[in-house]
């Protein structure tokens, strides 16, 4: 059965089951602030650059909102991070040598959650003057299209304190350390997935460095534990919402199953996205979800034809569905609901 959805006022026909739909109007909006971090990284929160946090979150005693939250607001210099003006004293650099044009340092986004019995929605709406992936689909093939990436854990206490930064290093592609094509490619593991950059990986799967893998064995303690990073990503490619079901863990990589889902659309100034993902899957790389359980979600976003590092981020944020202690609470509708109304 087809029916017509709206959103922002804008019908696009959507093949919908007539079970319940998600009436976001009566879910209520966490308005998010995110912020732009340059080349701030694992290394740097946790070393001399730092200054007098670096110890809190390298012992865990501390979340960065503990520090950087005052009187409702950020207490980060991102727009002068932006205009090069903060600099990591131990290189003589600025956190950001290569500002990207068209942003400020700042951005709000809105999020909503609701569940039913199969199905976590997630709906965001955050403000792009231009929409330039959606009116040019040829940014995705470039790294460039708008979009969100959320990373999830429910297990790491790092990462509910430090959310993102947990799999955010200094030696990745496009950071300041991140080792020449040639480096990664005659390394043994990079070179059976027959790469040629570094991407994100979690802390502790490393002992100082990209190369220094732990043994295998050592970390499967970790993944028992639940100590991977699961990873949503969804942005547009034109029209077409594009999703990708990932994991961060030794490497970022695509899951065995893509659980993952999305649509949305760009009017008016505004991007609107629904992500929706199954509460229980058969992947082991994937967070499993059930009502009552907590866990934390970090995002980042991608906008104005910008990729790599130079997006917005999120400090971490508890989330829970239906019942129990969180910042965010995702919202029970039908027994399967519709993503979009």
């Amino acid at each position: 059965m087809w029916r017509t959805v709206i959103i922002l006022g804008m019908s696009i026909l959507l093949p919908l089951t007539s079970h319940a739909e998600v009436d976001w109007h009566t879910v209520s909006i966490k308005n998010i602030p995110l912020f732009y971090p340059g080349m701030t990284s694992w290394e740097y929160l946790v070393e001399q650059d730092h200054a007098t946090g670096a110890n809190a979150v390298a012992r865990g005693e501390k979340a960065c909102q503990d520090c950087h939250v005052k009187d409702g607001g950020f207490d980060i210099f991102a727009d002068d991070i932006l205009k090069g003006k903060i600099r990591i004293k131990s290189r003589n650099v600025a956190l950001e040598p290569e500002p990207p044009k068209g942003i400020t340092g700042f951005k709000d986004i809105e999020l909503q959650a609701a569940y039913d019995s199969k199905n976590l929605y997630l709906r965001l709406k955050w403000p792009s003057p231009e929409g330039a992936s959606f009116k040019d689909p040829s940014l995705d093939a470039k790294g460039l299209s708008d979009r969100v990436a959320i990373q999830l854990n429910g297990n790491l206490r790092s990462f509910s304190k430090a959310g993102c930064f947990v799999s955010c290093h200094s030696d990745l592609a496009n950071m300041p350390d991140s080792p020449s094509e040639d480096e990664v490619s005659a390394n043994p593991f990079y070179a059976k997935q027959k790469r040629k950059d570094v991407r994100l990986y979690a802390y502790f799967t490393r002992g100082r460095g990209w190369a220094s893998l732990k043994p295998e064995q050592e970390m499967e303690k970790y993944l028992k534990a639940g100590g991977f990073i699961d990873l949503w990503v969804a942005g547009f490619k034109g029209k077409d919402v594009v999703t990708s079901d990932e994991s961060i863990f030794y490497d970022r990589v695509k899951d065995s199953s893509q659980d993952l889902s999305a649509q949305g659309a760009w009017q008016d100034g505004f991007y609107t996205l629904v992500i929706q993902r199954k509460l229980t899957t058969l992947d082991r790389m994937d967070i499993q979800l059930r009502e009552g359980k907590t866990f934390t979600i970090g995002l980042a976003l991608y906008d104005n034809r910008n990729g790599h590092r130079k997006h917005f981020v999120s400090f971490p944020m508890s989330v829970t569905l239906g019942r129990g202690q969180a910042e965010i609470t995702a919202v029970k509708t039908g027994e399967e609901a519709s993503p979009l109304n």
